[in-house]
């Protein structure tokens, strides 16, 4: 194992809200708000943006991840933060300490509930509280910017829909209570979902939406849970899968066999605790038809926090290691008392 200063992943952030102001109607929200810089004049919000969009997934079933009226400060597509990989997240806004639930069925994959602070401090980037759960073939719900303390499941938990799993806050880089909600998939590009009891399935900006009542729990997607990554999650590196790495919570150290799809000196699989600029690399030579062995220790990873993030890829003969993306993970130690080995393999075909 070696550390390196280089870096050259990184994971989806929680965007922030910027609310300078707001006044609540029955129908609509009339506001002064701001999302992204958070200037000195605030935008004004007094209407409701007109979007619409085809709805994937639909087996999700998802309904609103709360009970009664909320307004969406920001949705699909919006303006200021919801560009890119969280082209598909929503922003509802919600007083300190409301109730949140799962908007599906899942398996809590990560719980982060240590900060308590809230601001637009750049520094506050990577300290949102929040939940993750597994649906299954990878796609994960985000519950973001909960309260202090304010987790109710913990990780390894199978919670159906409708399930409270926190309470709302305004904690990481927000200027006000909200909760931010998406469903991205293993490389946390949102995806392009809609709720089972919101007319048209999309909720638009600047629109009030009341929670339906929940749907049976569908529990058939349980075979699929806890994901794993496609095989060809890392063939941009020069790597494909033949067994899948663990998923996006690991529970143990695990083996990561493979074989190389270009030439390369080593093979490496490198986790990064997030915030930080140094990984943790686990590292081999290759063997002469491109195949490899390596054990991931997470014995060496507990006391750099619970969540990183993970590439699988090749060092150059001159030493360089690249990659444009990383897959999170959440370290649970709450297992490693049994540290049990997660055997995963890579096969890599040899390319020129």
């Amino acid at each position: 194992m070696k550390t390196t200063p280089e870096r050259n992943s990184h994971s989806e952030r929680i965007p922030k809200v910027c609310i300078h102001h707001r006044t609540w109607m029955r129908e609509s929200l009339v506001a002064l708000l701001l999302i992204g810089g958070c200037s000195k004049k605030p935008r004004p919000l007094s209407y409701v943006q007109d979007y619409h969009r085809a709805c994937s997934f639909p087996e999700l079933v998802l309904t609103l991840p709360f009970h009664g009226e909320r307004v969406v400060i920001q949705g699909n597509d919006g303006a200021w933060e919801h560009v890119g990989n969280a082209r598909y997240a929503w922003d509802f806004f919600m007083p300190e300490g409301t109730v949140v639930i799962a908007a599906a069925d899942g398996l809590v994959v990560e719980v982060t509930d240590q900060f308590s602070e809230g601001g637009l401090d750049r520094r506050l980037a990577d300290s949102a509280n929040h939940i993750i759960l597994d649906h299954g073939r990878s796609r994960y719900s985000i519950y973001g910017h909960l309260q202090f303390h304010g987790t109710r499941v913990r990780p390894g938990e199978f919670v159906t829909r409708g399930t409270i799993l926190g309470l709302s806050g305004s904690t990481g880089y927000s200027s006000g209570p909200h909760l931010h909600f998406a469903v991205v998939d293993e490389r946390s590009r949102s995806l392009p979902v809609c709720f089972a009891d919101v007319p048209g399935g999309v909720p638009v900006t600047g629109r009030t939406y009341r929670a339906g009542e929940a749907p049976q729990s569908i529990s058939s997607m349980a075979e699929d849970i806890p994901s794993v990554p496609p095989l060809n999650v890392f063939e941009e590196n020069g790597v494909l899968l033949e067994t899948p790495l663990p998923g996006r919570r690991i529970t143990g150290s695990f083996e990561v066999r493979g074989r190389a799809l270009r030439q390369a000196a080593q093979a490496s699989v490198g986790l990064w605790p997030r915030g930080q600029e140094r990984g943790i690399f686990f590292e081999t030579v290759l063997n002469y038809d491109g195949r490899f062995t390596i054990l991931v220790d997470v014995n060496q990873l507990a006391n750099h926090g619970q969540r990183f993030d993970l590439i699988v890829g090749l060092r150059t003969s001159s030493g360089r290691l690249h990659s444009d993306f990383s897959l999170p993970v959440f370290l649970d130690v709450s297992d490693l008392s049994n540290n049990r080995l997660i055997v995963s393999s890579l096969v890599f075909n040899e390319t020129n």
